[in-house]
């Protein structure tokens, strides 16, 4: 059987590219391992779920527009990992190197350029920003959020190439997704719109028209509307504002 080598040639250098970066990340950001922060807030989120896991963390007061998938994420790893920073640090470079890994998907998808879209992520990866944010176990909260917003906006790309129906379903999943782990989602319906109309001027998506594009926004703007119901009528926000029926509970 014969068959054209080079797909499966430029692959093996994409994989091979993208684990020699995980490499020199881990070579970069080993050192912090020493002086890694665990914070205050470290030992007041870790205990939500150490009685085991809950969706109770959905009713738990809103702090610091923290999501609660994010909580439960954090507070499995503290079920699992204890007081270990060690394996905190291990997670966090897993979540920054699966970041990077993302972004050169998503970019190499959106400019249709499989070396450009690396570079870009070979960037990101090293960006000198990134280092208060691997150092700090809190920061895990942001990370989890891009891999969560990297991963919509892989799949909506993939919609607006091929529309099915169940890719917009599970665009709408990432979404809500999204929007649970941390705020940032609210956002997503309007970059998206934005990118809607770079992939339209490519000449790259199935239907150019904007009627298509606001239509495949729906879903995500009914989205936005169910979180921003929820942030209201649950605890924390509904005291704060003052809004007649929410309650303020404690934790326990």
């Amino acid at each position: 059987m014969t068959g054209n080598p080079q797909p499966i040639r430029a692959a093996i250098k994409g994989t091979a590219a993208y684990l020699l970066t995980a490499a020199g990340l881990l070579a970069v950001y080993f050192p912090i391992l020493d002086n890694y922060y665990i914070s205050a807030q470290f030992y007041m989120f870790g205990p939500a779920l150490h009685n085991g896991f809950t969706l109770n963390v959905f009713l738990q007061p809103v702090i610091e527009h923290i999501g609660p998938l994010w909580r439960i994420f954090f507070g499995l790893e503290y079920l699992t990992f204890g007081h270990d920073p060690s394996a905190y640090f291990v997670v966090t470079l897993c979540l920054h190197w699966l970041n990077v890994f993302l972004t050169g998907i998503f970019f190499s998808a959106l400019l249709r350029n499989g070396k450009l879209g690396y570079w870009i992520a070979f960037v990101f990866g090293f960006s000198a920003s990134y280092v208060y944010v691997i150092h700090y176990v809190f920061s895990q909260m942001h990370l989890f959020n891009l891999t969560c917003f990297l991963t919509t906006s892989i799949f909506y790309l993939h919609f607006l190439r091929r529309p099915r129906p169940y890719r917009l379903a599970v665009v709408t999943f990432c979404h809500l997704f999204t929007l649970f782990s941390w705020e940032t989602g609210l956002e997503l319906p309007l970059l998206y719109f934005l990118l809607f109309l770079v992939a339209r001027n490519q000449g790259g998506i199935a239907n150019p028209s904007l009627k298509f594009g606001m239509w495949t926004l729906l879903p995500l703007w009914i989205n936005t509307g169910i979180y921003a119901w929820y942030r209201l009528h649950w605890p924390g926000e509904a005291a704060v504002l003052g809004i007649p029926g929410g309650v303020h509970r404690t934790p326990g």
